[in-house]
């Protein structure tokens, strides 16, 4: 286990959601992956954005011997709203912007990441969506669904993209 990932695993989500809209395994702890469960807000480079920032980790799986374990992290998926759609400007993993897409029913991705567990450094990596300061939605708070419960829903995907284990983050 990485050491800098808290022992105690977050408890799921606290009401059942659909999200993510797919047949997935939606279990916690099914991958080697998981976010710091507090975001760091940072200033853009330029302007008046800000940037919404997590340290990604990898961390023990709950059974070892499921497949999802030793695969790669294919993408990972946030449950926004359809309003958000052009408040995200860029994100960034480790500084380098990266591809972004937006699916059906406030579905917004980081997809083709392709990251294997022994890609990520113990001091883990950084992963920013840097959120248009004029937009329909600024702060993570306008821009989660379900961000009335303060936390914001994401899904990380296994390589085969059966596994999705749901997770939140303070929003």
């Amino acid at each position: 286990m990485n050491p800098l990932t808290p022992a105690i695993r977050r408890p799921p989500p606290p009401v059942p959601v659909s999200f993510p809209f797919c047949e997935c395994n939606r279990t916690v702890g099914n991958v080697p992956f998981t976010f710091d469960p507090t975001p760091v807000v940072k200033k853009a480079a330029s302007g008046p954005n800000k940037m919404y920032c997590l340290t990604l980790y990898t961390t023990d799986c709950i059974d070892p011997s499921n497949k999802c374990c030793a695969q790669r992290l294919s993408k990972v998926e946030w449950w926004s709203k359809d309003a958000c759609r052009s408040s995200v400007k860029a994100v960034y993993l480790d500084g380098v912007k990266v591809d972004q897409q937006w699916a059906p029913k406030g579905t917004f991705k980081i997809p083709a990441l392709n990251m294997a567990a022994a890609s990520v450094p113990s001091a883990g990596r950084e992963v920013c969506i840097e959120l248009n300061a004029k937009s329909a939605c600024p702060t993570l708070q306008s821009f989660c669904a379900r961000s009335a419960q303060g936390r914001c829903y994401y899904a990380m995907f296994s390589e085969d993209k059966t596994c999705c284990p749901l997770d939140t983050f303070v929003a």
